[in-house]
């Protein structure tokens, strides 16, 4: 579901959602609200990073809201996959992430989880553990270096 609505795709649901009163996981999962946001309100996603083991999807997230309405402040959701048949500690950095010099992002949301996600230096800008074949969905907020000081 994650590639589907990091790329805007319509989100069909095909099972009766009459049975779902007992199944608390496929109701958290199809009524996410976060990622629900992300796949109405993203814009431009794309695939930006493809290795043998790796994927990496972004998207331009809205920055109107009450904290996010200065002009210096980008928003960005990411997709991370993990094609491995084995755990994998994935680092993701503004260089695979396609970001401008000077941009720090300063907040990173996990989409699936609601928590919040460590970041790292400026170059490894998060470090996240993937299951096989499982992936990582994030909200990033960032600034430009100028506007920090």
């Amino acid at each position: 579901m994650t590639l589907w609505a990091i790329s805007k795709s319509p989100l069909i649901y095909g099972g009766d959602l009459l049975q779902l009163h007992g199944d608390k996981k496929t109701q958290r999962l199809i009524t996410n609200a976060a990622v629900l946001d992300m796949n109405a309100d993203a814009s431009a996603p794309r695939q930006i990073s493809r290795t043998t083991s790796t994927v990496i999807w972004r998207a331009d997230a809205p920055t109107a809201s009450p904290t996010l309405e200065r002009v210096d402040i980008q928003a960005f959701y990411v997709a991370v996959f993990n094609l491995n048949v084995v755990q994998a500690d994935i680092d993701v950095t503004t260089q695979k992430l396609h970001l401008t010099a000077g941009v720090k992002c300063t907040r990173a949301v996990d989409l699936w989880l609601g928590s919040l996600v460590p970041l790292g230096g400026i170059n490894n800008l998060l470090s996240l553990a993937v299951e096989p074949h499982g992936c990582r969905l994030l909200r990033l907020e960032c600034r430009m270096s100028h506007a920090l000081a």
